[in-house]
């Protein structure tokens, strides 16, 4: 338990500082790219994400699986998502050259070379967002609480100088994306085999084959899940200007900030609960409470004080993103809850429900958006993720209770251990900020 609250914690404070850099890129680019710029760095990195996750297979997500449950060495798991990412990009890029080239309005909102130079953040982004599931599949929680600060403080500096001081716009930023997650992913790399030991190994067919299995069972739920957060931006491309899809961006940005508490817990469970038979639902059903309660704190404040971050962070012309990021809110609280048991159903050899529940919210999502699109503008996007969020979270808990064998008050019975675990860890954190003096110990 307490190697549990120190990873937890660790990883936390780790995101949260990762995120307040995060956050400061976004207003660094909103400064200096504007809602029009903003707009189609937004759909650029779209288009990198989309080729990504649909050439990969989620085998990303398998080889983390694999390596977590001790299923695959960790050289195993690097060799082969090495082999994998190169298989991804070569077949992403030129898909991606190719529709470039379509006469399509999505395409329409930012110059065909930048959608080109996205191209190279395919590889970057999977070879350094696998490498770093990695290092949680193999308990190196510290290491990955570095790596989540570097990728983005690189990336920050680098738009400063690229999109800044050189003027390079939404290239640089781009340019940025993809140097700051190579650059890391190579730091990684070079940590595996200078402190895990990682060595060259011969790849196997039948270790490649057991990835694409597993890949191919959770790939409707990777392309849901991928749908689901982005088929907003995908859908306002076509309909809407670039500077309403630079709104929906940063509103989208601020979410973000807030689903890293989720994503921690996430990152902690899954070595957890993938090496033990049972899945430890009791862990699980805990995690789900503790997220809703810190989520729906921090998503109560954030929707209160969304109008003054807004204005304090970004230039006035993005002050309409205040509004959607209310709306964002609410699907955000059932979102963080129930994130954290897509682990346990994965654990348990169930990634095809984690990916029906997702396909269903992408369903929802579409339909919301073609009814009121026409109507609401971009308002439409954050109604419409609100609502998908509310669809798939349903689904998932309700997945939940029936493999756990859970009722629904014993899953929301709040129990004095999930408030001493909130303490230990804000207790773990206070004393990072104050570390008590000689004096005084």
């Amino acid at each position: 338990m307490a190697s549990g609250m120190r990873d937890v914690t660790v990883t936390f404070a780790a995101r949260t500082a990762g995120m307040v850099i995060i956050i400061a890129s976004q207003s660094a680019l909103a400064w200096l790219l504007g809602p029009a710029g903003r707009g189609s760095y937004a759909v650029c990195m779209v288009f990198a994400m989309i080729l990504r996750v649909v050439c990969s297979l989620s085998c990303d997500v398998a080889c983390s699986y694999f390596v977590a449950s001790r299923k695959f060495t960790l050289s195993e798991g690097v060799v082969h998502t090495v082999i994998f990412a190169a298989i991804s990009s070569a077949a992403a890029i030129p898909i991606g050259l190719y529709v470039i080239t379509l006469p399509l309005s999505f395409l329409a909102k930012a110059p065909s070379h930048s959608f080109a130079l996205a191209l190279a953040i395919v590889p970057a982004a999977i070879l350094f967002e696998v490498f770093s599931q990695l290092l949680t599949g193999v308990s190196r929680f510290t290491a990955y609480a570095v790596f989540q600060i570097t990728v983005p403080a690189a990336q920050l500096g680098l738009v400063l100088v690229l999109s800044g001081l050189l003027g390079w716009g939404v290239d640089g930023a781009l340019l940025s994306v993809a140097l700051a997650m190579a650059a890391n992913a190579l730091l990684i790399l070079i940590y595996f085999q200078t402190r895990c030991g990682m060595t060259w190994v011969r790849p196997s067919l039948h270790a490649l084959a057991r990835m694409l299995s597993f890949g191919v069972r959770y790939y409707v739920s990777k392309l849901s899940n991928l749908a689901n957060t982005q088929i907003g931006v995908v859908i306002l491309a076509f309909f809407v200007s670039r500077e309403d899809i630079g709104l929906f961006a940063i509103a989208s940005a601020l979410m973000a900030a807030v689903e890293m508490i989720p994503d921690t817990l996430v990152l902690v469970l899954m070595p957890r609960v993938a090496g033990d038979s049972t899945g430890r639902p009791e862990l699980v059903a805990q995690s789900v409470r503790v997220a809703a309660a810190v989520c729906g704190a921090v998503l109560l404040a954030l929707a209160a004080f969304a109008g003054l971050i807004v204005w304090i962070l970004f230039p006035a012309d993005f002050h309409p993103a205040a509004a959607l990021a209310r709306i964002l809110c609410v699907g955000m609280l059932v979102r963080c809850a129930s994130k954290v048991t897509v682990p346990y159903l994965i654990a348990r050899d169930h990634p095809g429900l984690a990916s029906f529940s997702v396909a269903m919210g992408v369903a929802v999502n579409f339909l919301a958006l073609w009814l009121l699109l026409p109507a609401l503008g971009v308002t439409a996007s954050a109604l419409a993720v609100t609502l998908s969020h509310l669809a798939s979270s349903a689904i998932l808990l309700i997945s939940f209770l029936r493999v756990s064998g859970f009722g629904w008050a014993k899953l929301w019975r709040y129990r004095r251990a999930d408030f001493q675990s909130l303490r230990t860890i804000w207790r773990r954190l206070w004393t990072w900020r104050n570390p008590v003096s000689p004096s005084e110990a």
